[in-house]
């Protein structure tokens, strides 16, 4: 095990949150590594709260990851393996301005729930109200807000799928896609590959206060509902909103994805 971990560390402790365990690819093996229940640690320093899979520094919070594969292409979910990856303990300020980028690329495979990628939750959340959710409903990116959900009119579920929903064009499977949400003044932003994809405005932000993070699942009744299939790699959470050039900056510093 101390083996395993020493291959997947050596993670940049400047700028970022790192899932995949990837400094150089030069010095990364080809060969991936299943990890069934493995611990890494967080920080927070200045704007970023900055992941690391080496044990750095004492008194940061743990985060576990569970039946995840790493390569070089990031953390790979299965849907039917109960796969995902907790951080517990995360205060985000969803009153204030935030930023939450990734890379994730999903199978073709759905199941009969939109797969989740990225879950702000307390014990009371669930898939309709979650202080923050991302989720993948017919293959666009979408969200929920406290109880609004952003595919729906006037953020209303009874109300119908909205124009921006449709209008908003559907991701191919197999193919790694870079997600940017950045949250300004009142403003909520969706980035795909740095290109506004999508924004929402008269959002109320959720009272309820988030303790923990899912990526992958969305735990819920004792079970780990609207499983994703794919890889997510590189997570970075900002406590301010970015500019669009730092979002370009973030996109064009990871070219070779496959």
């Amino acid at each position: 095990m101390l083996f395993i971990l020493r291959k997947i560390t050596a993670i940049s402790l400047g700028l970022f949150l790192l899932f995949s365990c990837k400094e150089s690819k030069k010095t990364l093996s080809k060969d991936s590594k299943t990890i069934e229940n493995h611990s890494l640690k967080i920080e927070k320093k200045e704007d970023f709260i900055i992941f690391e899979s080496l044990l750095v520094k004492e008194n940061i919070q743990i985060a576990k990851y569970n039946n995840i594969v790493f390569s070089d292409n990031g953390a790979k979910f299965k849907r039917d393996k109960e796969s995902y990856i907790h951080i517990p303990k995360i205060d985000i300020d969803l009153n204030k301005e935030f930023n939450i980028s990734f890379w994730f690329k999903f199978n073709d495979e759905f199941g009969p729930k939109p797969p989740a990628l990225f879950v702000y939750k307390n014990k009371y959340s669930s898939p309709s109200n979650s202080p923050f959710y991302v989720f993948l409903p017919a293959k666009r990116v979408s969200g929920v807000i406290g109880d609004q959900m952003l595919f729906a009119e006037n953020y209303n579920s009874r109300q119908g799928y909205s124009r921006k929903y449709y209008d908003s064009f559907q991701l191919s499977p197999g193919t790694f896609y870079f997600l940017s949400i950045n949250k300004k003044d009142s403003i909520l932003q969706i980035y795909v590959n740095s290109e506004l994809y999508s924004e929402y405005d008269n959002l109320i932000y959720s009272k309820q206060k988030g303790e923990e993070i899912y990526l992958g699942a969305f735990p819920h009744d004792s079970e780990f509902k609207n499983p994703f299939e794919g890889s997510i790699k590189g997570l970075k959470i900002y406590s301010r909103a970015l500019m669009e050039n730092e979002i370009v900056n973030l996109y064009n510093s990871e070219p070779n994805l496959e």
